[in-house]
Formats: C-alpha cells, sequence, structure tokens
C-alpha cells in the first residue's frame, strides 16, 4: 500500500507524482497542508476518476480533526478534505485505530451546512457544493426556489466572502468586484449546466463541487523565489506585480472547480481538431453545444470570464480534464487567431472535473491593482 502525505503549498507536480495506479493509496492529512492556487479543484478530479477506475483510498489524520467548537480543521473544511472523507474506505485519526469515517462526515458535513455552506478562515473562504442533494449551497439560493442563483447573488457572496478573509479594503469597495463576480457566476453556471452530477446510480460518492476565495501574501521578492512550487508563469507574472517602491504585495485567487468531464469533451471536435483546440476554441464568443437560438447569447460563458480577467490584468488558469493552460493578461492579450491558453508544462491526463483560477493582485490603500504592474 502506498502513502501520499499531504503537506504545504501541493502543486500540480505533486499530484502528476501521486500513485494512484496502485490498488491501496492512504492519504496522511498534515495540520498544515496547503494547496497552491487552483490546484485543489484538479485533485479533487483526479482522485474521483481514480475512484471510477476502481481504485481505494484510505485516509489517516495527522491531527485532532474537529476543534472544542466543533469546526473541522486544516483541510477538512475545504474541498478535498470533504472529498476525501466521502470516498475512504476508511478513516483513522493518528494514534487511534478506530474508524472514524461515519463520526467525522457527520461532524464535518453539519458544520457546512450549519453555516449555509460557506466555510474557512482569515486566508481561505470555501463555498462547498456537493451533487446531487445540495448542488446549491444555502449562502446562493435564492429564497425555496431551485432555481441557480442571479448574478446579484454572485455579488452578496463576494463581499461576505472578502469580509470574512479580514481583508481590510472590503472586495466591494474595489474596481475589480464587477469582474470577479463575473468570474464566478459564469464559472459556476457554467459548471452548474454541465458538470453536475444528478445522479450516480449509487456506485460512486456524491460529487464535490466549490468556490474557493484565498488571499496570497509575499513580503518580498526573494520570498516569492522561495515558492518554487509555484509554476514559472505564476512566479513571473507575480514578480511584474511590483510597482516603484512597493515593498508588499497581496493577492486575492478566485477559483471555480467542478467533478464533470473537462470543458474540451462537451464539444464536439471539427475535423481534426485536437483537444487541446477545442479547449481554446471554448474561449472564442458564441461557441457552445447547446442548439444555437437567436437572440439567446449563447456560448459567452467563458469569453466573458476571459473578458473579466482582461480587465483585472489577472493570471487565469485553466485545468480541464487531462489540460493545464494559463493566459498572463499583464501581456499582450490573445489576437482573434491566436490560442487563448498557453500549454502549462504539465498535465496531468487521468483525472475528471474542470478548475478556473483567476489571480489578482490589490495593494491596500493604492486603488485599483492595473496601477501596480509597471509600463
Amino acid at each position: 500500500m502506498s502513502e501520499i502525505s499531504l503537506n504545504q503549498h501541493v502543486s500540480l507536480a505533486d499530484l502528476a507524482a501521486w500513485p494512484l495506479t496502485d490498488d491501496e493509496v492512504t492519504f496522511r492529512l498534515t495540520r498544515g497542508a496547503t494547496f497552491d492556487p487552483g490546484v485543489e479543484g484538479v485533485a479533487v478530479g483526479l482522485l474521483r476518476n481514480s475512484i471510477r477506475a476502481g481504485s481505494s483510498f484510505h485516509l489517516k489524520v495527522a491531527f485532532r480533526p474537529i476543534d472544542e467548537a466543533g469546526r473541522p480543521q486544516g483541510l477538512l473544511e475545504g474541498l478535498l478534505g470533504v472529498h476525501l472523507l466521502l470516498s475512504a474506505s476508511s478513516v483513522t485519526i493518528e494514534g487511534d485505530s478506530d474508524d472514524a469515517r461515519r463520526m467525522l462526515i457527520e461532524r464535518v458535513w453539519s458544520y457546512i451546512k450549519q453555516n449555509e455552506g460557506l466555510v474557512g478562515d482569515g486566508k481561505r473562504q470555501t463555498v462547498v457544493f456537493r451533487d446531487p442533494d445540495y448542488s446549491i449551497p444555502e449562502c446562493l439560493r435564492e429564497s425555496s426556489s431551485a432555481r441557480f442563483p442571479y448574478p446579484n447573488k454572485f455579488k452578496t457572496l463576494l463581499a461576505r466572502m472578502s469580509r470574512n478573509l479580514a481583508w481590510s479594503a472590503e472586495l466591494s469597495t474595489l474596481p475589480a468586484e464587477e469582474s470577479v463576480a463575473t468570474v464566478l457566476y459564469e464559472a459556476a453556471l457554467n459548471a452548474h449546466e454541465h458538470a453536475r452530477w444528478d445522479s450516480d446510480n449509487g456506485t460512486l460518492p456524491p460529487a464535490i463541487r466549490g468556490i474557493v476565495l484565498e488571499k496570497l501574501h509575499f513580503n518580498s521578492r526573494d520570498e516569492l523565489q522561495r515558492r518554487t512550487t509555484l509554476s514559472p508563469g505564476l512566479r513571473e507574472y507575480i514578480a511584474r506585480a511590483w510597482s516603484e517602491g512597493a515593498r508588499q504585495v497581496s493577492f486575492l485567487a478566485a477559483t471555480v472547480t467542478d467533478a464533470g468531464i473537462g470543458i474540451q469533451h462537451t464539444l464536439p471536435p471539427k475535423g481534426a481538431e485536437s483537444a487541446w483546440d477545442r479547449l481554446n476554441r471554448a474561449f472564442k464568443s458564441g461557441v457552445t453545444r447547446k442548439p444555437i437560438v437567436p437572440d439567446k447569447g449563447l456560448g459567452e460563458g467563458l469569453p466573458s470570464i476571459a473578458e473579466a480577467a482582461l480587465r483585472l490584468r489577472a493570471y487565469l488558469s485553466v485545468s480541464s480534464a487531462e489540460l493545464n493552460g494559463f493566459r498572463d493578461f499583464t501581456l499582450e492579450p490573445p489576437g482573434a487567431q491566436d490560442e487563448m491558453l498557453v500549454r502549462h508544462p504539465i498535465d496531468i491526463p487521468k483525472r475528471v472535473g474542470t478548475s478556473l483560477t483567476v489571480i489578482w493582485p490589490v495593494l491596500e490603500g493604492r486603488g485599483s491593482q492595473g496601477r501596480l504592474f509597471q509600463a
């Protein structure tokens, strides 16, 4: 049996090295375990695909999982922690041989429901969706209606998450608000329409989707260089965010993740078009798998996300099933015939799901994040 230890700053490279082809794998979850931005959703999709292929997992928790107030600790209140609890064959707490799976599922899910699906701390806020029985968390519901929430609901959620992050300049007061709300709404709507698991006939655990808003803070360029787990493209983007005289730069990262088949696999290929070509085509205006209806504005969700990232001068990361790409919107935007995404050097072939992450800098007290970048 192989063991995978989850520690600080788990990266795409770490996921690519996970021995998930083994028949049985034990995940050891440490108290300080974290993910690089956007990577947690990729991990959920990787594990879900392995479960579909017949792999078996066990979870070992190396810390006290629930505090005295009943709050789950560490990644247990995040998307991967919830997914591991639901899908593991057994869950043990280090130092105790008893199977704690049922107890932890009940307590963690009860805490999530009590908090209307929104959990986290001053560094990271997570909205947890669970298909098929919790496809719209209470924090996003329109009263008792089961319909997908309107865009204004995402603005309200965004303001609430930013307050919970103890952000001194509340996000709703910044020029970024409209763009970030657009990203959350369009990506969550796309996941709801194309990646929701309505039924699995009892053969798979419930599917976990989510929205994550988190802070990244760097005190110096040296600190950034020490974060070797970050992809080169993201490190270069962050390095450009220092303006003249700035000593510290903070970032927000907004991620929407699902467990669907991947963007490129929802579109039929054109001729000899590759999966990578289809993924890029999905970001072009009017591209949709739905029948075209005049004046309905179909096929504008992903283009709207790209436009919002451009307004933010953000870094967009897209992990869709086996493919990973990015776009740095501080550089020249792609032309009409160019690919939207740059291919990430790491692909993870055996996974499902899509994870869309937008990262942008905010220097408190300095106004628009666009001023941070050198000309």
